[in-house]
């Protein structure tokens, strides 16, 4: 079974950053996803001290705080060969929460590739298409891919019927599989404890997809896509893997049917955040992986 990442370090050591958080008044809650307007929101940048995990990444998993971080070699190559990254690179990753989780069924159903800077989107006014590779920059706000209703109108997207009727009443959840394409030197992805998130943080918020939103395995343009931004809490814990490198991946939990032994939701906040490391002069190159995952053996919990 793969295991965390763990590497020495004498104290865990912290970024004083800022995460830019939905603001009290004139946040937006529908748009274009990838148009100028999005890349253009208005947000509440709040400072925020983002905890170090190294030295102590086993302390971290998606059972508890949503979120793990593992060792894996990918043998894609090319992060811009867009057919073999569905053709290879999505049984690989698959396989790698299949074995990290132990769930029976794994569906990857989208990719990204991020390599540009928003700065150079915003100075020329641009939209993203995401189906071209690595021209997609990070996402620098605080929030969760998908809420509740998008989760399951996924669920039912991509699984067939008779898949559907199959795992009725069983435990699922999407999970995203982030990988570093190079070393990450500048705008670092962090990760929020989801113990520290309550629902009442939580903004829903509605995306317009263009067909070529997130190099879906088919145009979601027609669907009402919810997803949460999030308002800013003292409270929240922010944690991020310093220089992370490409045998690495984070594991997050976007969505999940049952909560945590002590009751809390699994929904896992997260967002890049301004830090540069030494090397900080080229833009951050990464994938992030969606999947859909079912665990056949546990029941779901009664909503």
């Amino acid at each position: 079974m793969t295991t965390p990442t763990t590497t020495m370090q004498t104290a865990p050591a912290h970024v004083e950053t800022t995460i830019n958080y939905f603001p009290e008044v004139g946040g937006t809650t529908s748009y274009v996803t990838g148009s100028p307007d999005f890349f253009n929101r208005k947000f509440a940048p709040t400072k925020v001290k983002v905890q170090d995990i190294r030295g102590r990444e086993t302390d971290f998993s998606l059972e508890k705080q949503g979120f793990q971080w593992v060792e894996h070699a990918s043998e894609q190559g090319d992060f811009g060969d867009d057919a073999r990254i569905r053709s290879f690179y999505y049984t690989e990753a698959e396989d790698l929460i299949r074995r990290v989780t132990r769930a029976t069924a794994v569906k990857g159903f989208s990719h990204e590739v991020r390599s540009v800077d928003l700065s150079t989107l915003l100075d020329q006014n641009k939209s993203v298409d995401v189906k071209t590779p690595r021209n997609s920059p990070p996402a620098m706000y605080a929030h969760i891919d998908n809420g509740p209703a998008w989760a399951n109108q996924l669920f039912r997207r991509f699984f067939t019927s008779e898949e559907v009727e199959r795992f009725r009443g069983c435990r699922w959840a999407i999970i995203n599989a982030w990988r570093p394409i190079k070393t990450i030197y500048r705008n670092p992805l962090g990760v929020c404890d989801t113990s520290t998130v309550p629902d009442s943080d939580l903004v829903p918020v509605y995306a317009t997809l263009t067909p070529t939103w997130g190099n879906t395995l088919e145009d979601l343009s027609a669907e009402q896509s919810q997803v949460y931004n999030v308002k800013a809490n003292p409270n929240h814990r922010w944690y991020f893997a310093s220089k992370m490198q490409p045998d690495e991946v984070l594991l997050i939990t976007i969505f999940d049917t049952n909560k945590t032994a002590e009751g809390i939701p699994r929904r896992v906040v997260h967002s890049a955040f301004p830090y540069e490391s030494g090397q900080g002069a080229s833009p951050r190159e990464s994938i992030e992986f969606r999947a859909l995952v079912v665990w056949e053996d546990q029941k779901a919990a009664e909503s």
